[in-house]
Parts: C-alpha cells; structure tokens; sequence
C-alpha cells in the first residue's frame, strides 16, 4: 500500500477539493505518524475501542459493511495488509481521528514494511515536484531511478534538512504553484526560483535600498549598452549599491523565462536569464525588470516576487497588463519609439546603423535587436551580437552541476565588493 494511496483517500475523506495548504497538512500529518507510530497494533486499538463502546464484531460489520472474515482476520492479528478503505471505515464508524488510525495501523507493520513506505514516500515526491528528465538535462542528477542519491543532491544543493522545506517552498510563490498537479514546465520554474532565491540570500547585499539611485541608472542604461563588454557589469555594481542585487543565471530547459524580480531582505533583487541568448535581450530583461522595481514594488512586497515569463508560453497566471507596460518601458528606454521610427527606413545600410549608434551612444546590437522585435524581422537578430560578450563575467556558469548554491555563487560574489 503507498504513501500516494494512503495520503489520496484521507484527502477524499477530509475535504472534497484540497488546496495546496490542506495537502500540505495532511502530509505533514502522516509524516508525523511514520516518525512516532503507536504502542499498540492496530488490532489491539480497534478491540479495544469495541469492547469501550460495547459493541460486537458483528454489530460493527453490519453497521460499516466490513466482512466479518476480514474483521476476523484484523482483530486476530492475521491480516498482513489491510484495505486503507476498511481502515478509514472502522475509523468513522468508531470516532476515531484518522491520525490515530494510521498511528496505530503503522505499529503493526514490520520494519520493512516501513522501509517501503519512507521508500515510495520519497519518490512520490521526487515525482509530483521535480521534472526529473529536466533535471538531468542540466546536469542536476545523473539518473532518474536513483531516488536516493536525487534526494542527497537536493538536500546538498539547497542545504535544506529535509525534502519537506522544498515543497513549503511552494507556499512563498502563492498562486505561481497553488495547483497540485503541474505540468513539467511549472516544476522547473519552480526550481528556478527556489535557486534564485537561494543565490540572493547567498550574496546578502550590505546596502540601503535606494529608489532615487536606482533611477539614476535607468536614465544611464541605454549609454551603458554602448560599452559591451563591461556596460553591464557597471550597471549591476552600480544598481548593487543601490540596494539592487542583479544575477546572471543560465538557461534552463521548459522554463521560459526571461527574468524576475523578488524581495529577499526587504530589498528588490532581479535576476536574469539567458533566454534567448542575445545582446539586446539580455539588457531588455533587466530594463523590465527595473520598470517591476520603479512602479509595481507595492504589489511585490506583498507577494515577494513578480515572475516575468514569455507570453503565450505556458498556463500560469501573468498580468499581461503590467507585463505589456514593462515591455513598454524597457523599449522606450533603450530606444525610443521616434528613433526606431527613424532608423527604420536605413536599417539594411551598415554606415547609418553605426552612425545613429554612436550619436545616440547605444549599442548597433539594440538598434538590430530591437528592430527586429518590434517589427518581427527575425533576419535582423543575426545581425545583433549574443548575450557572451556581456555576461561572461556575471554569468553563473554550471549552476546546477555545482555540489551546493553557495559554490555556485562564488563564482560571482567578489563582483560586487
């Protein structure tokens, strides 16, 4: 009988439609069980409460509909595994809390029997939460039958004492994770920001948040473009002391994100993905995340994060009002509209491109790159130079072949002393 059976069936006794919370709850409950079960076997408590209430065992047949061998077989100690559903019958029937049901059921089994249910337990788990074919694409696991050794890297990589912590992780992303069954892309994304999270708490940014500062470096952001080796280091020492942990982590397969902003601290941090792979990409990312940072930090507070993925790429909830707006921003910012309506019409014409990039100190690669977003010329892209040459220094290399997050950040962290 498996953990997943077990937990289903309290489920469908206690609430007709769980949420995340109530699931939550009733696995903490059952795992409370397995670490402290009863004194007395099953068998013992349920002859017990017969012979407390009065009652015979043909009585409590008839009543609950058990056959009368089977009840036989329970309160004589010869049943090896008993139904989950004549469990929780007899447990109704004699007002029994399910708790103390399964604490005592458990009593009775055998130390294998407990081996195979911490067994299925953990793999159960492994399975409804992690996208394990993702994973050992990105190098996180080696095998995905090993639930041992995915278990260990879990524990190792977050530093997290038990699988549980993960899964409560859940709870901080509201309604990002609220349903109980998500799909492949979803559970990626979920490792992708538990990671996020983990790094940001790693490199503990020492300064005051600054509002005023951080605009400061939006009006600068298009001229940093320009320097394309180091205008985006700049920018993130600059937004650093400013209160603005910005990271560069790589692209992980199903997540389809492009960046996020979350509040670790008390303090708006950004982290960035290489998703497309492109120069102008890269800093349209962080420049949409900043407008996240300068106009909707209300509403991040309240819910710690704002997620900004693709549109159109998956089923969770985006505001595409305030995404549009960010969208928005960001172009306008790194070249606005009046520029693009210009250079439009010269945009086949090398001289002309550098020649508009050096007067308006913006990088040839966000003139192409913009180009061909805003008027879906995807030829224009090739033209762009790719993310490389900018991230190479901020870029969190192997993130999740690293043994733990604190060796991932590393990698980084002098940058932004």
């Amino acid at each position: 009988m498996s953990i997943d059976f077990i937990l289903k069936m309290i489920i469908l006794v206690l609430v007709k439609r769980p949420n995340t919370i109530e699931v939550l709850m009733v696995q903490e409950a059952f795992e409370a069980i397995l670490d402290q079960p009863a004194s007395i076997g099953f068998a013992a408590f349920i002859q017990s409460k017969l012979d407390e209430l009065g009652i015979t065992k043909n009585y409590l047949c008839k009543a609950t509909g058990v056959d009368n061998k089977s009840l036989t077989r329970i309160l004589n100690g010869e049943a090896k595994k008993v139904d989950v559903v004549t469990i929780l019958k007899l447990g109704d029937f004699l007002g029994i809390d399910y708790r103390d049901v399964l604490q005592h059921y458990l009593a009775e089994l055998e130390v294998e029997g407990i081996r195979q249910i911490e067994s299925a337990r953990k793999a159960g788990f492994l399975i409804r939460n992690f996208d394990l074919d993702g994973l050992k694409q990105i190098g996180f696991i080696t095998h995905k039958g090993d639930f041992d050794a995915i278990e260990k890297k879990i524990l190792k990589f977050f530093r997290f004492q038990s699988l549980r912590e993960y899964e409560q992780g859940r709870l901080v992303f509201g309604q990002l994770f609220s349903r109980t069954h998500r799909n492949a892309s979803e559970k990626m994304l979920q490792l992708w920001c538990t990671t996020a999270i983990g790094e940001l708490k790693e490199i503990q940014n020492p300064y005051i948040f600054d509002l005023h500062q951080v605009k400061q470096v939006i009006t600068r952001l298009s001229i940093l473009t320009s320097d394309e080796v180091n205008g985006l280091l700049s920018a993130v020492k600059t937004l650093f002391r400013a209160g603005v942990t910005v990271l560069v982590n790589p692209y992980i397969g199903k997540t389809q994100i492009r960046g996020a902003t979350f509040i670790v601290d008390g303090k708006p941090c950004i982290v960035l993905q290489d998703f497309r792979k492109a120069y102008d990409t890269i800093w349209f990312a962080l420049a949409h995340e900043l407008c996240h940072v300068v106009k909707d930090l209300e509403l991040i507070n309240h819910l710690k994060y704002h997620v900004s993925i693709e549109k159109g790429n998956n089923d969770l909830f985006v505001d595409e009002t305030i995404e549009q707006r960010a969208n928005d921003f960001a172009g306008e910012l790194l070249l606005p509209d009046k520029k693009m309506k210009f250079i439009a019409g010269y945009i086949d014409i090398p001289g002309m491109v550098k020649k508009c990039a050096r007067k308006w100190q913006v990088s040839e690669s966000i003139i192409y790159g913009q180009y061909a977003h805003r008027y879906k010329q995807k030829f224009y892209y090739s033209k762009a130079k790719k993310a490389d040459v900018a991230i190479q220094q901020l870029l969190i290399r192997d993130l999740f072949g690293k043994d733990d997050i604190q060796t991932a950040v590393e990698q980084v962290k002098h940058l932004y002393k």
